[in-house]
């Protein structure tokens, strides 16, 4: 008989910079993930619905307890959340100013990610505008891949200012 594995399905450079900021957020300092910048910055599955809940949970308690919240969680999401919190997460110093410069870091080349992926679909769309010679389209759209240009190359070379505590 033929026993096929399944590969583990490999995690893209978002997940994991997502997943690092929340081992990091939950392990500073959790309050964090409800900031609307930070927030809406978690987009990929298993970290979007780890910040929904963790959301709602602060809704109903004033403090933060880990073994609590991940009591709450889903069978998937607990094991996946407990991993994180007990993972020792590489690099890191017991120091504010590290953490917040991690973060921020963080945050910076997520939103990176996030106008790169737009600039893709955006190239796209534009050469599809193209074979279709549809060129009052082309131009709005051809606008808008100028403008996430712009966006990209000033996120490059901003390096890291600071997080938003």
């Amino acid at each position: 008989d033929l026993v096929i594995l399944k590969k583990p399905d490999k995690k893209d450079r978002r997940e994991i910079l997502e997943e690092r900021l929340l081992a990091i957020i939950f392990k500073y300092e959790p309050k964090l993930i409800l900031k609307p910048e930070i927030y809406s910055l978690i987009v990929t599955p298993f970290s979007k619905k780890l910040a929904v809940l963790f959301k709602e949970f602060m809704s109903k308690n004033k403090e933060f307890d880990p073994s609590l919240f991940a009591g709450e969680l889903p069978g998937e999401l607990s094991s996946g959340f407990t991993e994180m919190i007990l993972s020792d997460v590489e690099g890191l110093k017991d120091d504010p100013e590290f953490y917040n410069k991690e973060i921020a870091g963080l945050v910076r080349e997520i939103e990176i990610s996030g106008v790169k992926k737009r600039l893709v679909g955006l190239a796209l769309k534009i050469k599809e505008l193209e074979e279709r010679k549809k060129k009052d389209k082309l131009k709005i759209y051809e606008k808008k891949f100028d403008y996430f240009s712009k966006k990209l190359n000033e996120l490059e070379e901003s390096g890291h200012k600071g997080i938003i505590l």
